[in-house]
């Protein structure tokens, strides 16, 4: 076996772990950071999450073609359901 060095670090040049200086987390932080997220979520409005199983071809086959179409799965499923229901955006 070869001798030297041979640690994940060595193999993939990784620097040294470097300290991360530490800062206090204060209320008007936490307060703008909430109002923030919150400025964010409040833009889409109320949703629901929705889980579904696909089968591997079919989800294949939408991934293809919203790759090509330059549109998320998101946008697709929900283009297709408001299609089907006569529903615009």
């Amino acid at each position: 076996m070869a001798k030297g060095k041979t640690s994940l670090r060595d193999t993939m040049k990784l620097t040294k772990k470097v300290p991360i200086r530490k800062t206090e987390i204060t209320e008007t932080d936490i307060e703008a950071t909430e109002k923030r997220v919150s400025k964010i979520h409040s833009a889409q409005g109320k949703v629901k999450r929705v889980t579904i199983d696909i089968p591997l071809e079919l989800h294949a086959a939408i991934k293809i073609k919203t790759y090509r179409a330059g549109i998320t799965l998101k946008s697709y499923m929900l283009g297709l359901a408001r299609t089907d229901l006569d529903m615009e955006e």
